[in-house]
């Protein structure tokens, strides 16, 4: 090989190893800085974005049809709690390839608030109800391997595997009648996690399919987020201030029945 060709592919080979780096270091550090944020992101107009820790979430409807059974319904005035509590395991992007691959763990996320529910087991035994309900899932991991295309930015394959070593959870006036309530409950706790396995696929889709939408109706590229996360990281100084501390009214101990 000629030399200088040589030469000038070892120092490209160093440069973009070295962006590379640099890259998914600023990318950890980011989710660093946004976990201490969290709790407190409306104190910083000029980003506009909600509190994420809890989170609150108004309406979720839901439509699964499977072997196992069909489920309809909706979760209203849902708060989960812990999402803060994340490790960042893993982020590589590679800039040529155009890829990413990350995990992430949590201990444990709390959700409660409402939910109507309409469906059947195996089309055989019907399951309903309303009312409030509680869940806490423990030892979660989210992995996510994803293909881009910039120009124009947008996400061409994306695989997401999320999965859950512990499952506890209580929905108040299941099939309404009290006995009957506490049968249910106990199955669902029982099969949880093996029902999350069989169903995630196509809750994947959806999830997919979503995030694709929403990429693509942003309408950045991908210097153009790269430079969205710089000002988001800057105009998030560490530690919080105390003014935003006390000013965020979501900061307080939520009681929790599980």
């Amino acid at each position: 090989m000629n030399l200088k060709l040589f030469v000038f592919f070892f120092v490209y080979f160093l440069q973009y190893s070295n962006v590379e780096s640099a890259i998914n270091q600023d990318m950890v550090a980011f989710f660093e800085r946004l976990q201490e944020w969290m709790p407190y992101l409306d104190c910083i107009e000029e980003i506009d974005l909600p509190v994420m820790e809890p989170l609150f979430t108004e309406t979720l409807d839901f439509d699964l049809v499977h072997e196992i059974g069909k489920f309809k319904g909706n979760f209203a005035n849902m708060t989960i709690k812990n999402l803060s509590k994340y490790n960042v395991d893993l982020f590589n992007l590679n800039i040529i390839m155009l890829t990413v691959k990350a995990n992430m763990s949590l201990p444990e996320i709390r959700l409660d608030g409402l939910y109507k529910l309409d469906g059947n087991i195996g089309d055989l035994i019907p399951i309903f109800g309303e009312g409030n309900l509680e869940i806490s899932l423990q030892n979660i991991t989210v992995g996510v391997v994803a293909k881009m295309k910039a120009i124009p930015f947008s996400i061409q394959d994306l695989k997401i595997d999320f999965k859950i070593q512990g499952f506890k959870g209580h929905f108040y006036g299941l099939m309404g009648d009290p006995e009957l309530e506490e049968t249910f409950n106990k199955l669902i706790n029982d099969i949880a996690l093996e029902a999350l396995d069989v169903l995630w696929p196509e809750i994947e889709v959806g999830l997919v399919d979503m995030i694709k939408q929403m990429v693509a109706d942003a309408n950045l590229s991908l210097t153009d987020m790269l430079k969205l996360m710089k000002i988001i990281k800057e105009a998030l100084p560490l530690p919080v201030p105390d003014h935003c501390k006390h000013k965020s009214p979501y900061n307080q101990q939520i009681i929790r029945l599980i």
